[in-house]
């Protein structure tokens, strides 16, 4: 399902040749810093604050479940790329980001019959990246990046309990976990300050778009039957991230 939205290994190729195609860029050479180019790793870890709401009109046993109220808590991310800088300004990168958090939203099946759900919303997102920096002091540079690619969003451990008409909080049901493929692209804004020639430290803000999320088509009962569902689907999610990052150049 994810290889239609794009090849990963297309773009790694890409990133590969490019590489490949700039003088100097030799593993043998050491550490360098960003005005010489070179292969580069980064790894960093931070906090996503992820916004989303929902058209589903047609959800639940009876299908007929208007969804609001959506929710998404503070997450937690981590990630990583590997990319090529062919000068000072300019670098390419390959990007895999993982953000996962709670999410809950009600469903209103009637005027007395509304529902509430919690579970977990979890995104795993590939992107190819073009950066361009600015150097603002010695050792420091602003940059700006632009990223594209796919993400794969899952809605899981989706429980529903009761709101009204019987006691609230009363469980009702686990709903099936769903997998949804979607495009996402970022815009970040980052600032980096060498430690050695070889180790540089990142700080960025990043506003990301990740699409949609749905549940699965069924749910199991407090009894331990099962029946299908309208599936719960929340609509195409943007979100902001902020996260550290820490690089190691090569070339």
């Amino acid at each position: 399902m994810f290889e239609k939205r794009f090849s990963l290994l297309s773009i790694t190729g890409a990133l590969a040749v490019l590489g490949a195609s700039v003088p100097g860029a030799s593993a043998d050479d050491g550490p360098a810093s960003t005005d010489e180019g070179g292969w580069f790793v980064e790894v960093g870890a931070g906090a996503a604050f992820r916004f989303g709401d929902s058209s589903t009109k047609s959800g639940g046993g009876n299908m007929v479940g208007v969804v609001s109220d959506v929710e998404f808590d503070p997450a937690v991310t981590v990630g990583g790329g590997v990319g090529y800088q062919f000068s000072a300004p300019l670098g390419v990168f390959l990007s895999y980001d993982y953000i996962g958090g709670d999410v809950s939203w009600l469903t209103t099946f009637a005027p007395t019959n509304i529902t509430a759900f919690n579970g977990s919303a979890h995104s795993h997102i590939i992107l190819a990246n073009v950066r361009y920096s600015k150097e603002v002091f010695e050792s420091t540079r602003i940059s700006a990046l632009l990223g594209a690619g796919g993400s794969i969003n899952q809605l899981q451990d989706v429980a529903e309990s009761c709101v009204i008409p019987c006691p609230p909080g009363q469980f009702i049901a686990d709903v099936e976990d769903g997998d949804q493929a979607s495009f996402a692209a970022r815009l970040g804004f980052e600032v980096g300050h060498d430690l050695t020639d070889a180790i540089e430290l990142k700080l960025g803000a990043n506003v990301d778009y990740y699409g949609a999320f749905e549940s699965g088509k069924s749910r199991n009962l407090s009894g331990g039957t099962s029946e299908p569902i309208g599936t719960y689907r929340l609509d195409p999610t943007w979100g902001t991230t902020v996260m550290g990052q820490f690089v190691w150049r090569f070339h």
